[in-house]
């Protein structure tokens, strides 16, 4: 099992599409700023932050030559809008709708995995004195895969 590389093709496979979905369902709308690989900051980053987190890796025999590997994240995504609580909660439910559309349309995700199963989404308003609105959606995710 090359994990790394597993890891690397997941990723970059959101990296390299996630933009360029929400913009063919919707092209007025805000893009994901930036898309890191690890910990979460609630202070950096621009408006729209999309964070890849490892929860755990459990691998499951299916026979005695492969394996199922599962790999359970956390997706965070961080927006700190600068327009009305309104269009910022408009912006959020939008994404839900993206990001859920764009897992269950693209299961194998370019075939860097098996398939996906998004386990729950969570949602937070953050309450904080500033100019922005700050929200942050966790998208429960778990991606199978057959190794060897």
């Amino acid at each position: 099992m090359d994990y790394k590389t597993i890891h690397n093709n997941i990723f970059n496979y959101y990296k390299n599409n996630l933009n360029n979905y929400i913009q063919s369902v919707n092209d007025k709308e805000e893009l994901v700023d930036n898309f890191i690989d690890g910990d979460a900051d609630i202070l950096q980053g621009g408006e729209i932050n999309f964070y890849f987190l490892i929860n755990n890796l459990n691998i499951l025999e299916l026979d005695n030559v492969s394996n199922l590997l599962e790999i359970d994240t956390d997706i965070v995504l961080i927006f700190k809008i600068k327009k009305s609580n309104t269009d910022s909660n408009n912006i959020v439910k939008n994404y839900v709708s993206y990001f859920y559309n764009f897992n269950k349309e693209n299961n194998d995700l370019g075939n860097s995995i098996n398939y996906n199963k998004i386990q729950s989404v969570d949602f937070y308003d953050v309450d904080e004195q500033s100019q922005f609105h700050t929200k942050v959606l966790i998208f429960k995710i778990n991606y199978y895969t057959e190794i060897n």
